[in-house]
């Protein structure tokens, strides 16, 4: 398992052609491949899926899901413009006094 783990981690997603034209989510199998993760990395997820009680394979599935649930830190930040040193401090002093 070690060796596999170290060189493959298969992601299941979906893809349909519903209509001719148009192009919807729903399900076909792809793969991912992750390779040269460091010894400790792998003992470390292998000790996490053994305490949620889940293999391997099921515990990173959960959480590359849980991760591409979420918006990431460029994502949640673009199109925005840095908070002003005075935005800042307004916002701080509010927080305090309240």
């Amino acid at each position: 398992m070690h060796g596999c783990l170290q060189k493959v981690v298969t992601l299941l997603y979906t893809s349909t052609e519903p209509e001719e034209g148009s192009y919807q989510l729903g399900w076909t199998v792809g793969d991912m491949n992750i390779e040269d993760l460091d010894e400790d990395v792998v003992r470390r997820l292998k000790e996490q899926a053994a305490a949620a009680g889940l293999s391997v394979q099921r515990y990173l599935r959960n959480e590359l899901t849980r991760i591409a649930s979420r918006r990431s830190p460029a994502e949640f930040t673009q199109g925005r413009e840095p908070m002003s040193r005075a935005e800042f401090l307004a916002i701080r002093q509010r927080l305090r006094s309240t």
